[in-house]
């Protein structure tokens, strides 16, 4: 693949919308799934305007955690997998369109559900117990599409463009699903007060129109198909085959890569699990107070993403844009150790930070690979990393807080951010090799 041809801006958006739709999708569930099981029951507030089971917050954690254990242990095999097909729409597109109509199910069933609860009924578990059986299913069904079909729509926007693009792919993705998400929860929730289902639906609606138009007109590198027959035989060994087939330099560069992530995921997790806690308890400030808050972390995130995925495409490069974004992670999270009261100031350069790590980071994985006919493993092999310090994030900072306070959740969030910097200073980001086979 060229290095030197010039991508239209219309391929770069072809490639990111699908991705940042489906994440649309995810973060709108992230937000109103917790609603719909909680609403209704003790404790909970009465003046909502949703109907729900009345499960208890304990619930809700584990819903929220299964399924990100869930993508933990398939996302890399489904990327394994997906480097081996052979097809005559390529290697990813199987994936998107045979997990199209789960997510569609899903999606549709969802916010339906409980909209089918009798007002008298809502929160009273004991009569709610084939809708309640009903909404889990539904669920899981969204997530057995949703789960396989992002690490797929990451492999193939990675693939698709020369190594100088890809965090310029990723600046659009990230904007976008920013950008979208600040719509959502803004404006989306006009769509919510009108009728419940309307935001869900609408974020499918875009999803499913970008999954046609990159059908359509998206084709997979040639190369990258016939590459097919010549992976491993399964999906462990494929796995396995990015650590096994590459040199001494290639796989210390991974490991430190890897290292990297899961600080930084834990850090995220840290940050987006408790950053509102910390608020309300250091500062004082009411619940949506804490909300607006933390926006500033979207915000300023949004503003830098493009900048920051074309500074990575230049000779400056994707190592050296992740290493600057950890640092300036890591000085927002100082300024909140040590200078709370301009937290406005933190949030943001954090967010800011973020923004840059978040950008850099996948086209980094792709960087450092081996073999680029091999990113579904790769990205799976990321993915298992970004899942694993996700979950241990909160786990930590929950341990953290009950020791202490929330006056030392950033001290030891900044400790993990040092970490993973000094980890990836010592990355030497290989040039990536040509396809083999």
């Amino acid at each position: 693949m060229s290095t030197k041809k010039k991508l239209p801006l219309t391929f770069l958006l072809l490639l990111a919308l699908p991705g940042a739709a489906l994440e649309l999708i995810n973060n709108i569930y992230n937000v109103y799934v917790p609603i719909y099981l909680q609403a209704g029951g003790e404790g909970f507030s009465k003046t909502t305007l949703t109907l729900g089971f009345g499960v208890t917050a304990m619930l809700v954690g584990f819903w929220l955690t299964a399924d990100n254990i869930f993508s933990f242990f398939v996302q890399p095999l489904i990327g394994a997998w997906s480097d081996r097909v052979r097809t005559k729409l390529g290697r990813r597109m199987p994936f998107i369109l045979g997990t199209l109509p789960l997510v569609i199910i899903g999606v549709v069933l969802i916010p339906l559900i409980p909209t089918l609860i009798p007002p008298e009924s809502s929160g009273q578990q004991s009569e709610l117990v084939s809708l309640f059986v009903l909404f889990t299913l539904c669920c899981v069904v969204y997530y057995l599409g949703a789960s396989p079909a992002r690490v797929i729509l990451q492999a193939l926007r990675q693939e698709s463009v020369p190594p100088e693009h890809r965090a310029k792919v990723e600046s659009w993705y990230f904007f976008l699903l920013n950008a979208g998400t600040i719509v959502a929860y803004t404006a989306g929730g006009k769509l919510y007060e009108l009728y419940g289902p309307l935001i869900f639906w609408a974020a499918l609606g875009l999803y499913l129109v970008t999954v046609v138009l990159l059908l359509v007109f998206f084709r997979e590198p040639k190369d990258l198909a016939e590459a097919a027959g010549t992976q491993e035989s399964g999906n462990i060994k494929q796995l396995g085959s990015i650590f096994r087939n590459a040199s001494a330099e290639t796989r210390r560069n991974l490991l430190f890569f890897l290292g990297s992530v899961v600080m930084f995921a834990m850090v995220l997790s840290t940050v987006i699990n408790f950053g509102a806690s910390w608020a309300v308890q250091t500062l004082a400030v009411s619940e949506t107070t804490a909300a607006s808050i933390l926006s500033f972390v979207t915000i300023a995130a949004v503003i830098v993403a493009l900048p920051f995925g074309y500074l990575a495409g230049t000779k400056f490069g994707r190592r050296n844009t992740y290493v600057v974004s950890l640092a300036i992670a890591l000085l927002g999270l100082l300024v909140l150790v040590f200078l709370p009261k301009v937290y406005l100031v933190g949030f943001a350069i954090f967010g800011i930070g973020m923004s840059g790590t978040l950008t850099s980071q996948l086209p980094l994985a792709s960087e450092i690979a081996y073999d680029q006919s091999r990113l579904g493993a790769t990205i799976g092999i990321y993915n298992l990393a970004y899942m694993f310090g996700f979950l241990m994030g909160a786990n930590v900072a929950g341990v953290v807080i009950d020791a202490t306070s929330y006056n030392f959740l950033f001290v030891s969030a900044a400790v993990f951010m040092a970490v993973g910097l000094l980890l990836a200073l010592f990355i030497r980001a290989n040039k990536p090799a040509a396809v083999t086979g």
